[in-house]
């Protein structure tokens, strides 16, 4: 309620947003309360009225043939602190948003078809794109199928992919999510520094899951995963340091990779991260051509180098 020296609010605040924002943060006049959450303990006191101009959901809601008749509405799916920042937003075109609060209010303005909300909650999680908070943007994008937010934070991960696969959020990443960072070429990281971000996320999964950290668990929660990561853009060395000790792959594998790495002619081509090159040659077709073309072109310099020799000691 008004205290006796704010009756002549509307003349001091002179404009219809500041007018609206008084009345917001007072709880003037307000003809409907919502509460969220469990608790139900805090009430929010707003106006069917402004609700309804903002989106169409809640014209229906207040105004439609199936109008709500109850003078409490209960949202279950939000919290307090998110709810009032949404209601903020409806009477100022202004609100906080946070890394705590963001998911919240981009449901709510999908949730009640507010995309100038939407638009606004982007445009913040863009100003916050860091190696060590892009991961969790990027499944904030995913979920909320926010297709340039994705673009912007797959362009971050390809660049800055050593920074990303360290940070803490890497380990908190969804599989689905996982094996699409792994299915990607434009990676700029060593396969070896690769995996051993892939191990360090299998074993905290296996902890959040509260099994033991074995070969067998970790190649459980990896699933389709383990079959991303490009073994064979290894060394030899880095191989029998970090993956064969691992315990990650099977002995049959093990042996299957080091026969691959001793034998060429077996290798199957494998793609490259980082800048790929058009047009590349297959490794196998490649390695042929060069056994063939070296030797040709130091046959042809002999011959040039004789017939030069002959032709200047010719009289």
């Amino acid at each position: 309620m008004a205290s006796q020296c704010d009756n002549d609010w509307q003349s001091t605040n002179k404009t219809a947003l500041e007018r609206n924002t008084y009345v917001f943060n007072n709880s003037l006049m307000c003809d409907i309360t919502f509460t969220c959450g469990e608790s139900k303990r805090k009430h929010f006191h707003v106006h069917k009225y402004v609700l309804a101009t903002s989106n169409v959901v809640f014209q229906s809601m207040f105004y439609g043939k199936l109008a709500e008749k109850a003078s409490v509405i209960h949202l279950p799916d939000t919290d307090e602190v998110s709810l009032q920042e949404f209601f903020r937003f409806l009477y100022t075109d202004n609100c906080t948003i946070t890394p705590k609060n963001v998911r919240v209010l981009m449901y709510l303005g999908r949730k009640y078809i507010v995309p100038s909300l939407m638009e606004r909650c982007v445009d913040a999680l863009h100003e916050c794109m860091q190696p060590d908070k892009v991961l969790e943007l990027l499944e904030e994008a995913i979920y909320f199928n926010e297709k340039e937010l994705k673009k912007k934070c797959w362009e971050v991960i390809d660049v800055q992919t050593s920074d990303v696969v360290s940070s803490d959020a890497f380990c908190d990443i969804s599989q689905a999510t996982l094996i699409n960072l792994l299915k990607r070429d434009t990676l700029h990281i060593a396969e070896v520094d690769l995996f051993k971000a892939v191990l360090k996320w299998s074993e905290s999964q296996c902890s959040k899951n509260g099994v033991q950290a074995t070969g067998r668990n970790k190649r459980a929660v990896l699933n389709n995963a383990l079959y991303e990561i490009r073994l064979l853009l290894m060394s030899q060395k880095e191989f029998t340091q970090h993956v064969s000790s691992s315990g990650l792959l099977t002995a049959e594998k093990i042996v299957q990779i080091y026969g691959e790495f001793n034998n060429d002619s077996s290798r199957v081509p494998v793609r490259r991260r980082g800048k790929q090159v058009k047009h590349q040659l297959p490794i196998q077709r490649l390695t042929s051509f060069v056994k063939f073309f070296i030797p040709l072109m130091l046959y042809i310099k002999s011959c040039v180098l004789i017939t030069y020799n002959l032709i200047a000691h010719i009289p």
